[in-house]
């Protein structure tokens, strides 16, 4: 077991809590935030508020953005509660940066907003996921076994309207942790996989593609003529028929177990490349001159 494992095998139940915090509520993300917050969007719309509580989840690199919209919740009336990195003074609480990040955010927002049942049920969804996904399952483990389908290919991601964050969420975590390209369909599904295919039915061969979350509809007409596109459709649901925020927050732990299966299998690490270090450092020294008004 790797430390990358290690850390996903111990993330369920490590979120150790958050004050309460007044409604009503607002939540807007940048950076490694900007996918929590759509995670929580069925407990906390994306929004700016004007009164109560607005959360900002920002990592640092978007920094000047952050104040910005600290200043206009501010102004507003609303109080701020900024999650991230930086002067802790100025912070509500601090969310290590990483691409782990998404949980710490998400059940941090979840909590202070009073959803202390759904962020009981998110972490009663990844502590299964973790004893079904840990490395010592060999038989019936299903990040691995996906991971074993996606290997070598690179995958089409489609969700039903409405859930296209799932395909967000996999693109990064298969690019990110498995070092690989994912294609996204996150809009007119059907329009696009009909066509696709059509000028080059060779681009459809050795690929497979993943439907997320629910079956809806549009997804099963979807799959009805994937199937004769590509070689495989899979679809990957909410965790034991899990939904909402805690089925959301569970499929992204679970991609997370599939990328990190196939990073092994490319024999690849599954932490950030040195190149993802080295824009998010170039990143953050650009915010920071920012700040100061040092253009030059």
């Amino acid at each position: 077991m790797n430390r990358f494992q290690q850390a996903l095998l111990a993330l369920p139940g490590s979120f150790q809590g958050a004050p309460s915090h007044e409604g009503p509520y607002g939540v807007l993300g940048l950076g490694e935030g900007a996918l929590p917050a759509e995670l929580l969007q069925s407990l906390v719309s994306r929004r700016l508020t004007s009164s109560g509580t607005q959360f900002v989840l920002a990592s640092r690199d978007w920094e000047a953005a952050a104040e910005d919209y600290v200043g206009m919740a501010e102004v507003s009336g609303a109080r701020v509660a900024r999650l991230g990195q930086g002067d802790l003074s100025r912070l509500a609480g601090l969310v290590e940066r990483g691409v782990l990040s998404t949980y710490h955010y998400a059940q941090w927002v979840a909590t202070a907003t009073g959803h202390t049942h759904e962020a009981a049920e998110a972490e009663r969804v990844l502590a299964d996921l973790a004893a079904r996904c840990a490395p010592d399952v060999e038989e019936g483990n299903p990040a691995r076994e996906l991971a074993w389908t996606l290997w070598t290919r690179a995958p089409l991601l489609l969700a039903p309207q409405g859930e296209n964050f799932l395909v967000w969420a996999w693109q990064t975590l298969l690019a990110r942790v498995g070092k690989t390209l994912a294609i996204p369909v996150e809009r007119d599904a059907l329009y696009v996989v009909t066509g696709a295919f059509e000028a080059r039915h060779e681009t459809g061969d050795g690929r497979v593609a993943l439907i997320l979350g629910e079956e809806d509809e549009e997804m099963a007409l979807a799959r009805e003529v994937l199937q004769t596109r590509v070689d495989e459709v899979v679809t990957v649901p909410f965790p034991e028929g899990s939904e909402g925020y805690a089925g959301s927050l569970g499929l992204w732990y679970f991609g997370l177990w599939v990328a990190a299966y196939l990073a092994e299998r490319y024999e690849q690490s599954p932490e950030d490349a040195k190149a993802l270090r080295e824009v998010l450092a170039s990143l953050e020294q650009d915010r920071a001159r920012e700040s100061r008004g040092d253009l030059n």
